[in-house]
């Protein structure tokens, strides 16, 4: 849905009209939304000094993309503690061939990724700090488009300290 309403509105209109889309889908309303690219969400692991994640099997992916070259890489990461800087949080929530486990897998990681991020964010206190998500949002602003405000942000910051991985 996303890359058909990408190519037939503009990125606003295209994230409004998914909304509308997934809200027709499920009958859960969709009011705000939240897009990062890849830079900003690689920018955003790096300003919080990485994420600590645990990789349930080995990832070895010859086939991972590089960019929008139509090249592939080998992207591998061992089971076990992981500490992943930006680039390879990034291809470690993108991989969809390299553990075997499809896209459920790749949603799994990503959902552990965001966790990590929540919990990262926390140690540092910065979900706690207006200030400091403030400073957050300036550093990947222009890697975000949304149609929350920064106080809304700031709200919803607050409120991710309650949430834990079941949530």
């Amino acid at each position: 849905l996303y890359q058909l309403g990408m190519s037939q509105y503009t990125s606003a209109d295209s994230l409004k009209n998914l909304g509308e889309n997934i809200t027709e889908i499920t009958g859960i309303p969709i009011q705000y939304y939240v897009k990062v690219d890849f830079h900003g969400f690689e920018k955003m692991v790096d300003d919080l000094g990485g994420v600590d994640v645990i990789v349930e099997s080995d990832i070895y992916d010859t086939t991972y993309p590089v960019g929008e070259t139509g090249r592939v890489e080998t992207f591998a990461l061992e089971a076990g503690p992981q500490h992943l800087d930006g680039e390879k949080a990034l291809k470690y929530a993108r991989s969809r061939h390299g553990a075997g486990d499809g896209d459920f897998g790749r949603a799994r990681r990503q959902q552990q990724l965001l966790f990590a991020m929540k919990e990262k964010a926390l140690s540092l206190n910065i979900l706690n700090d207006a200030g400091k998500i403030q400073d957050l949002y300036s550093s990947i602003s222009e890697s975000i488009e949304t149609n929350l405000s920064l106080a809304e942000i700031i709200e919803l910051g607050k409120l991710a300290k309650e949430l834990g991985k079941e949530s």
